[in-house]
């Protein structure tokens, strides 16, 4: 996660590559944010006489101490798998 300070905003990116929308949450308490993901993902290969299932799952989180900021102007944003917090 890169923080960008601007003289009216704080701006962070993160590159979270093969996390989709619904998989992070984005809360500020205690004048922390954080920003948590999670991914469950599975594959399956059926051949004549097997099966071959693999599962991951993985999980991220990240919090950042950031103070004197209004909480109702937090807005964040996701493309793809990059995500910005204004």
């Amino acid at each position: 996660m890169i923080p960008f300070l601007y003289l009216t905003a704080v701006y962070f990116e993160a590159d979270l590559p093969g996390i989709k929308t619904g998989d992070f949450t984005l809360r500020y308490e205690n004048q922390y944010l954080t920003i948590a993901a999670k991914r469950d993902e599975t594959q399956e290969q059926k051949e004549d006489n097997y099966v071959h299932r693999e599962r991951r799952y993985d999980q991220f989180q990240r919090s950042i101490y950031v103070d004197n900021i209004l909480e109702d102007k937090i807005d964040a944003k996701f493309n793809d798998s990059f995500h910005s917090v204004t």
